[in-house]
């Protein structure tokens, strides 16, 4: 077997990264504008409601109807509302005097509460497990709403950089390429965001590491442990958001030879499939067991409705027109897709420019080919599963929105957002990996070269951001 030439760069990259990340990382939870992230109004109060322990949410009979949400503090809402929505596109931007000045004098006044409706008050407590850390610590030394919330962010970007860390440290392979992902703009903006997001693009990272390290470290073997640590890795990311399902079976990546017993690989089937259905056996069934009475919600939209089974049966009495409108959009929405997987800012309003999208692509491409090394094979096999999990993913979140997320008879598909792509990028560019071109310098200088390029990159983005979202 070669050996890879020696970096010559002093630092290992997952330290670089650790570095790197947490530097930018806390630059964009203050650069980016306060709740300005996608729906992070939303999950503030999520958030919020899980630091003071109220997990469940609760009904409230109103003459709007049965409304469901939680109690909360006025100042809470009223600061999530004050800073919530601006158009940075279309060149709405916020005074930087403007913006601390509120804040200062605005407090909490935790008792003096009113009860709030929203939509996310039913979804699991873990993926905001480290936001609510944070908000809880900052509640030591500030209570300020906003501030609490920059706590939040706090909370989830250090869970994210230390995840993705080991991450890094623990994949025998593609080190530049997890490094160069978790840092690409779009997975840092939502790392630095409260969102379930955030937790699920970490442990949807860390999960791939562990396959590359069982399927290709020589002293790596599949026992009763690697198995635990496999599952609740995978039961975190399952329980943090849907869509991503299919990403366990990328453990079959994993040569049999490496199971210290064979039926390892039918327990871990098995586990995956029961892990698919254990959020709705779990948490879905503490949910419904509150027997919510139905009413009070508004329409997402008046003059649409919306209904899953409806939109299904009326896409399949016409199966060639279904097909030829899921293409038409995917041709329609490509490039906004793509702009943003790479970066999206200011509530998905203010995408990078097209030329630093399609540079950018292009060096997570390069960087995924020379990323490949003679000393680990990446077999057609092991592509061909990498590829199949990704393209059906893809494919089910897509026809997902078109069917369930868009009203019934539209041309077109809605709430579809490039970031979704963002966990699948590893193994993505995994399907770039070479075993045929080395290029000995490029062993040595790459933590070098991927590191300044990441800086040069997010720094550009922090000074477009800067000028994005503050006036002068």
């Amino acid at each position: 077997m070669n050996k890879k030439a020696k970096s010559l760069f002093p630092l290992r990259i997952e330290n670089l990264f650790l570095i790197i990340g947490l530097v930018f990382g806390t630059i964009y939870v203050f650069i980016n504008a306060p709740f300005h992230a996608n729906d992070e109004d939303r999950h503030f109060y999520r958030a919020y409601s899980i630091a003071n322990m109220r997990m469940l949410p609760i009904q409230q009979d109103s003459t709007q109807g049965n409304m469901i949400g939680t109690v909360y503090p006025k100042s809470v809402i009223y600061s999530a509302q004050s800073f919530h929505g601006k158009r940075f596109d279309a060149g709405n931007k916020i005074s930087m005097k403007g913006l601390f000045e509120p804040v200062k004098t605005i407090k909490l006044n935790p008792d003096d509460t009113t009860f709030y409706m929203y939509p996310y008050s039913h979804i699991s407590f873990i993926p905001y497990i480290p936001h609510s850390i944070g908000i809880a610590a900052g509640r030591l030394v500030e209570s300020n709403p906003v501030w609490l919330h920059w706590f939040g962010r706090l909370g989830g970007m250090i869970a994210f950089i230390f995840i993705v860390f080991y991450a890094i440290k623990t994949t025998p392979v593609i080190k530049p390429v997890f490094f160069i992902s978790a840092l690409t703009p779009m997975s840092l903006y939502q790392a630095a965001s409260i969102t379930y997001d955030s937790l699920s693009t970490a442990a949807s990272f860390l999960l791939m590491a562990l396959f590359l390290k069982y399927a290709f470290d020589e002293k790596a073997k599949i026992g009763w442990r690697e198995i635990t640590i496999i599952f609740v890795t995978a039961f975190i990311q399952r329980y943090s958001k849907d869509g991503y399902f299919l990403i366990p079976l990328m453990f079959f990546i994993i040569p049999a030879s490496k199971m210290e017993k064979r039926w390892f690989m039918w327990l871990a089937l098995g586990a995956f499939v029961l892990l698919y259905f254990l959020p709705d056996w779990t948490w879905g069934k503490i949910v419904n067991g509150l027997e919510f009475r139905p009413g009070g919600e508004k329409p997402f939209q008046n003059d649409f409705k919306f209904d899953r089974g409806m939109n299904l049966d009326y896409n399949l009495q016409d199966i060639p027109t279904f097909i030829g409108n899921l293409f038409a959009n995917l041709m329609f929405w490509k490039s906004d897709w793509a702009s943003g997987a790479m970066g999206k800012f200011g509530y998905s309003y203010t995408a990078l420019p097209k030329a630093f999208y399609i540079i950018h692509g292009l060096v997570l491409i390069v960087i995924g080919f020379l990323s490949g090394s003679k000393n680990f094979v990446v077999n057609i096999r092991q592509k061909l599963i990498v590829f199949g999990i990704v393209f059906i993913s893809c494919m089910l979140i897509f026809v997902g929105f078109y069917i369930g997320g868009s009203p019934i008879g539209a041309i077109k598909v809605f709430g579809m957002q490039g970031r979704y792509f963002v966990p699948f990028i590893p193994m993505i560019l995994l399907l770039f990996y070479n075993t045929t071109l080395r290029i000995r310098q490029w062993e040595k200088w790459e933590t070098a070269v991927v590191s300044i390029y990441t800086i040069l990159m997010l720094t550009y983005t922090v000074f477009y951001m800067k000028d994005a979202f503050y006036m002068p």
